[in-house]
């Protein structure tokens, strides 16, 4: 299940990326901030460990954007292979599992959206591996999988 997760997501960034150009460390932050919001709509405030967060996660997309903007593309996938295989990864898709289901008991829709990004984040989004563009006369309309 894991792995077909993993080729769907890349699948559809590479997609996104072919199209428009967008690199993962941008759909990262855009993520990151949504789930943020929604955390802090939910609580009305804004707290410390919600801006460190982010800001820690900011500074992991730095060093994504960094590296697929000079092209080491060989970096940059065996970062996310090695992402992909840690044991960190499966402990904190647990621990995310457990966040969603206390979410769910609580009743908690905005935290439980929150949840659902920052678990497809870590475990799906920072695990894809990426190429170079194709050019655009090469691009079907719709995914290979789609049809």
């Amino acid at each position: 299940m894991d792995e077909k997760m993993i080729k769907l997501v890349q699948d559809a960034y590479l997609w996104v990326f072919d199209r428009t150009g967008i690199y993962i460390a941008t759909v990262s932050m855009i993520m990151t901030v949504l789930a943020y919001s929604l955390i802090t709509l939910e609580r009305d405030k804004v707290d410390f460990i919600t801006l460190f967060g982010l800001a820690i996660i900011g500074l992991h997309c730095m060093f994504k954007y960094k590296l697929q903007h000079a092209g080491s593309y060989e970096a940059y996938n065996a970062n996310a292979r090695l992402w992909q295989q840690s044991r960190l990864r499966f402990y904190l898709l647990c621990f995310w599992i457990g966040i969603i289901l206390s979410d769910v008991f609580r009743g908690s829709i905005l935290g439980f959206a929150s949840s659902v990004l920052i678990t497809v984040l870590f475990h799906y989004v920072w695990v894809c591996q990426i190429r170079k563009r194709e050019p655009p006369e090469k691009l079907a309309l719709v995914p290979q999988g789609a049809s």
